[in-house]
């Protein structure tokens, strides 16, 4: 198996890319959100993780009053990206 790459901490995201997972252990390289929801644990045995974690450092501030659902919802679009359109997340 191949080693994995590291995970950048917190690389640019916008808005309308694909977000894509990825297994810990490598054998397994850009799932798109709903196969890696479908997929459960990679074939691999590994965890699906996203390629990188979005960059909130502009946006957190503004979460602070958000209900739960609300900020689960800015939350979940940042992985989500366009495969559940809005109005369905």
């Amino acid at each position: 198996l191949s080693t994995p790459q590291p995970l950048s901490p917190s690389a640019p995201h916008p808005p309308s890319s694909k977000m894509l997972f990825r297994s810990t252990r490598g054998a397994f390289l850009d799932m798109s959100f709903e196969e890696a929801v479908f997929e459960g644990l990679a074939q691999d045995g590994g965890l699906l993780v996203p390629h990188y974690i979005p960059d909130v450092s502009k946006e957190w501030k503004k979460w602070k009053n958000l209900k739960f659902d609300e900020l689960a919802y800015e939350i979940a679009k940042l992985y989500v990206g366009e495969e559940i359109p809005e109005g369905d997340l």
